[in-house]
């Protein structure tokens, strides 16, 4: 099985805008639609009903009386309006039938004449000598045959909708550049440049971003030479040292001594090398190689060791591409921390290694003191110890973990840990797989 390392991020913030752009379109419309229609329907009202009584009676007029019919017909078909009469011995309707009366909710408006709605449609009922004239609007009539309309006026809203979509894609291209940006600082990216094609505010801003970037790598680069060299210059000094304890006597200073300038040599080492990682990871010698063989090779280092490690679960083989011999100080750093806090529990320390179609995972498990929980985001820090004391005799000079999370960062991959004081701790090493 052959292994390498992907990420992937998604976001919506488009389509959120999107929406909340069209619903805001329509609220605005929705309301100005109530506010006109309730602020003139009354003064529309009042001059409509103002001026009706006597576009009614000539329109009467010019039925006649007696009403005639054929002229009651042409008057209905040129004024889009359904007319019935009902009086002795006859009952014409222009369309329809005679509507029924009672169930139509009417009210007075002058004389004999009432006014109302029926089905959405202005209606008016009015009571000459024998007859009874009904007159109801049909501009419905009117709009027949040019439904096309109705979908040309959806194409229309439906291009304009989408002409904003874009507009806003276009309006906020920056935000995306920058989130990118974000997204490869996190991942420790200081040379990472926003593409500027904008003079706007959020032009601006992503010119800053690239500034800031600049300033901080800087900054980083600085500081991380200076280490290095101060680094260097040490070897020189500590190798004259070991040299002259080689004259001295052997005796408890010696041997002190002794113990410190391998210390010094190993903490110099550990510096020197998770700078050279953090050097765009260009010192990784990358080889084919069995995980679980490595996973063994560790493990049988501290098989005689107290409280004990059991290698739990793990595939016959795994082959992938990886740094064998860092991803073994991974494994050391993380079993000797794990030794040394057990030494009072009873029960082994337990490593899996599990692979699925998406990542392989190796977990240590260890049933010793545990961490306290405002301790855990800073253990991958470079000199952080929980032991305030910094005494040897209680853990190194907190350098192992830092050094892990660089090297596994190094392969694409992770390390955290989960603990419960007193309880113990569980450090999960994730290597994505594509």
């Amino acid at each position: 099985m052959r292994i390498s390392f992907f990420r992937k991020k998604k976001s919506s913030v488009f389509i959120k805008l999107f929406l909340i752009l069209l619903i805001s379109g329509f609220l605005i419309n929705f309301f100005v639609g109530i506010f006109f229609k309730n602020f003139f329907a009354s003064s529309a009202r009042q001059a409509f009903q103002r001026n009706i009584d006597k576009y009614f009676a000539y329109i009467i007029k010019d039925i006649g009386y007696p009403p005639d019919y054929h002229r009651a017909g042409d008057l209905a078909k040129e004024l889009l309006l359904d007319i019935h009469i009902r009086g002795p011995k006859v009952k014409w309707s222009s369309h329809g039938d005679f509507p029924k009366i009672n169930k139509v909710k009417l009210h007075r408006h002058k004389h004999d004449i009432h006014i109302g709605w029926r089905h959405g449609k202005f209606m008016l009922y009015y009571k000459k000598n024998k007859y009874k004239y009904i007159f109801i609007s049909n501009f419905h009539r009117y709009f027949q045959g040019k439904e096309e309309a109705v979908f040309v006026l959806i194409a229309a809203l439906s291009i304009i909708l989408f002409g904003v979509y874009f507009a806003i894609r276009w309006i906020l291209r920056p935000i995306k550049w920058l989130s990118e940006g974000v997204n490869q600082v996190s991942q420790g990216n200081l040379n990472h440049k926003i593409r500027i094609k904008r003079k706007d505010e959020l032009g601006r801003l992503a010119y800053s971003f690239n500034s800031m970037t600049d300033q901080i790598n800087t900054m980083i680069q600085a500081q991380r030479q200076l280490l290095l060299d101060v680094s260097h210059e040490l070897r020189s000094p500590l190798t004259r040292m070991r040299v002259g304890l080689e004259l001295m006597d052997n005796s408890k200073t010696k041997k002190g001594i002794h113990e410190d300038l391998i210390q010094m040599e190993q903490m110099i080492s550990e510096i020197l090398e998770s700078e050279r990682l953090g050097n765009n990871y260009g010192n990784l010698r990358i080889e084919d190689a069995d995980l679980v063989g490595v996973i063994k090779e560790v493990v049988q280092i501290y098989e005689n060791s107290e409280p004990g490690i059991s290698l739990m679960e793990a595939p016959k083989n795994l082959l992938m591409k990886f740094d064998k011999e860092r991803i073994k100080i991974v494994l050391k750093n993380i079993l000797e921390n794990a030794l040394k806090y057990s030494k009072t529990s009873n029960k082994n320390i337990e490593v899996s290694c599990n692979n699925s179609d998406k990542q392989v995972v190796i977990t240590i498990v260890d049933y010793g003191e545990g961490v306290p929980e405002k301790d855990l985001p800073l253990l991958f820090e470079p000199f952080y110890r929980v032991d305030a004391s910094r005494s040897k005799e209680t853990g190194g000079y907190g350098l192992g973990l830092h050094l892990s999370k660089k090297i596994m960062q190094a392969h694409a991959g992770d390390i955290s840990i989960k603990s419960v004081q007193g309880e113990g701790s569980k450090v999960t090493i994730t290597f994505p797989i594509k």
